[in-house]
């Protein structure tokens, strides 16, 4: 437990004050839409990176993973919403040769 909360405060996610404890850090609106905005050029950046024509089991690939997020959605199960949308683009960059370890890390 200490690991994760030294882990998600390194990434500015939570907040650990003495005495205290741990909190989550508030976003406002704005950051929220500025960090998806980023998520999104990274995501377009990775899929043009994909070699061309995509090969059959990637699609299939991610025909599945986009049908399992959907059923999540349909489900309203928000962990397993974010486990699939994960899965997708841990997919989508392992086929853009972007090494999985910064996909895991968010590090590149």
């Amino acid at each position: 437990m200490r690991q994760a909360l030294f882990q998600l405060e390194r990434q500015g996610i939570v907040l650990r004050e003495k005495n205290i404890g741990a909190t989550v850090r508030f976003y406002s609106a704005e950051e929220v839409r500025q960090i998806y905005e980023v998520r999104e050029m990274l995501t377009r950046q990775a899929a043009l990176m994909i070699a061309l024509p995509a090969s059959k089991s990637l699609i299939e690939e991610l025909t599945e993973l986009q049908g399992q997020y959907c059923a999540k959605a349909d489900a309203q199960d928000l962990r397993g919403i974010h486990e699939a949308n994960d899965a997708f683009h841990v997919a989508l960059f392992s086929a853009a040769a972007i090494p999985i370890w910064c996909v895991r890390c968010r590090t590149i």
